[in-house]
Formats: structure tokens, C-alpha cells, sequence
């Protein structure tokens, strides 16, 4: 109830639009769902995660019947409260919903990702990260599906996205976050042929996590390139 009513009065500042925080009458169901898809993807069985998350997303779409509403995921109160004042600045109307169904979205997408059909998975990739606009780890996974597909700048852009967003991220998964987009951003650098801001990336991923053995690495390949 608290939660709701901050989003109000968040909401209020503009004049006749609203956000409301929702939740469907059978969410702790979904999210019992999406636990056991990600655990279905860690257990590397792709084909049974989508089996179960298919039916979650399915719902959300036939629940979702007004096109006019902005419909956002979020982790907690405080990305409630920013898409909440985003929607009411761009007055909109905005749902917020619960995480678990953009991450059932991106469960789908990592999934096709896993089964080799990576054009279908950047369709699911892109929607989780754009209901979800504030979750790094979304935005860092939709980088590394272009940079598969050797779209550079648009890989660098999300990882830079995904590094501003690490803020919102769980204080015990920052850091690495961070270091991860960094780690991208330094790789796409390269391949743009611009060694020194790759350089200055992996050099600022080092000072976050000094033993991560694959920055070291990205470090002698840009020597290396420099000496041909």
C-alpha cells in the first residue's frame, strides 16, 4: 500500500496521468514459474525453460489490451518510483509491473541463445530490455547478442547504457556489472579500431576487478595489435 501511494503521488505531478503498480491475481504462480525456468537454463535445458515461460508471457500479452499505457518491469521501490516520474514527465499512463515477467521474456531470449537460433532471440532480448529500462543486467545481454552479430556501435552504446545503469543494480552484483560492460565496451572499441579508449576501458574494468583474467588478456591483444 505504501509503495502504491508514493507512485501516486509521484504520479500527480502531472496532471490527469497515472501510475499504478500492478500485479496479476496469480504473480506469486508466474514467479514460481520463472524461478524454475532459470533454474531449467542453468541446468542447460533451454527447450523445457521456454515450455515454462511461454504460458507467462502468453497471459501478460492477453492481459495487455490497452496500447495506449506504457508497460514497465521493475526491481524494487526505487526503480518503481523512477519509471513511475518517467511515465508522469512524458505523461504517460504507466503500468509498473513485477520483474518476474521481463525476466521471463529474457529467459526466452537467453534460451533461443542457448539453442542456436540467435536471430529469433534478439526479438525477446530487445522487449525485456526495454520494459525493463533500468536493468543493467538486460541491457549488458542485449550488447552481447549485437556484438554476435558484429553490430559494433549499437554494442557499445548498450554496454554504455548498462554501465550507467549499474547503479540500480544489487549492491552485491555492481561492481562486476560494471566491470562486465566496461570489458564490452573496451572489446567493441577494438573492433571499431580505436585501441586507445579500448585501453582506457579495460584499465577502469581492471581497477574493479583486478583478477579478471580476460581483461589481462584484452590488454596484451591491444599491444599486440599496436606492434603490427
Amino acid at each position: 500500500m505504501r509503495l502504491v501511494l508514493m507512485i501516486s503521488l509521484v504520479a500527480m505531478s502531472v496532471a490527469g496521468h497515472a501510475a499504478t503498480a500492478t500485479a496479476a491475481p496469480d504473480m506469486q504462480e508466474r514467479q514460481t514459474q520463472v524461478e524454475k525456468a532459470h533454474a531449467a537454463l542453468l541446468e542447460t535445458k533451454p527447450e523445457e525453460a521456454i515450455r515454462i515461460v511461454d504460458p507467462v508471457i502468453a497471459a501478460f500479452d492477453a492481459e495487455k489490451t490497452d496500447n495506449t499505457k506504457d508497460y514497465f518491469c521493475a526491481e524494487g521501490p526505487v526503480q518503481t518510483l523512477l519509471l513511475a516520474g518517467q511515465g508522469a514527465a512524458n505523461k504517460r499512463d504507466t503500468i509498473i509491473m513485477d520483474g518476474a515477467l521481463c525476466h521471463a521474456i529474457f529467459i526466452k531470449g537467453f534460451a533461443l541463445i542457448d539453442l542456436n537460433r540467435s536471430a529469433e532471440a534478439g526479438a525477446f532480448l530487445e522487449r525485456a530490455a526495454a520494459m525493463a529500462p533500468l536493468e543493467a543486467h538486460y541491457a549488458n545481454e542485449y550488447a552481447e547478442w549485437h556484438k554476435s552479430r558484429r553490430n559494433w556501435q549499437k554494442s557499445f552504446e548498450l554496454f554504455e547504457k548498462a554501465r550507467s545503469l549499474s547503479t540500480y543494480a544489487p549492491e552485491k552484483h555492481k561492481i562486476e556489472i560494471e566491470a562486465r560492460s566496461l570489458r564490452g565496451m573496451a572489446f567493441t572499441k577494438i573492433e571499431l579500431g580505436d585501441l586507445d579508449q579500448a585501453e582506457k576501458y579495460i584499465r577502469e574494468s581492471l581497477k574493479l576487478t583486478p583478477k579478471n583474467i580476460g581483461a589481462v588478456r584484452e590488454l596484451e591483444y591491444i599491444e599486440m595489435l599496436r606492434k603490427k
